[in-house]
């Protein structure tokens, strides 16, 4: 389990929503567009890669987003509801085997 979050730009209002239920379960949170070298528009498969570079789990309302993921030849991901709001956020979270 890591302590760090990724929020992707369509989670962002959402996030600012509940930002509480975030900070009770990470110390660092970032959100795409303050990450070095993205912007908010960023790809999946860019995140994905700073997210497992960085041990980062990552909020989306994406229900795709986790192929990117798997896309970097990792061996697996866990995928669970973090909250739900007008679409349901999803935690994406790096799987060690």
């Amino acid at each position: 389990m890591t302590d760090k979050v990724v929020i992707d730009n369509q989670s962002q209002g959402w996030a600012n929503d509940n930002m509480k239920l975030i900070q009770d379960s990470y110390k660092q949170i970032n959100h795409v567009k303050d990450l070095p070298d993205m912007t908010a528009d960023s790809s999946d498969w860019l995140v994905a890669a700073y997210c497992i570079q960085n041990n980062c789990d990552m909020l989306t309302s994406d229900k795709g987003a986790y192929t990117a993921w798997l896309d970097h030849e990792i061996k697996g991901v866990q995928i669970s509801v973090f909250g739900k709001g007008e679409q349901t956020i999803y935690k994406i979270q790096l799987v060690l085997y």
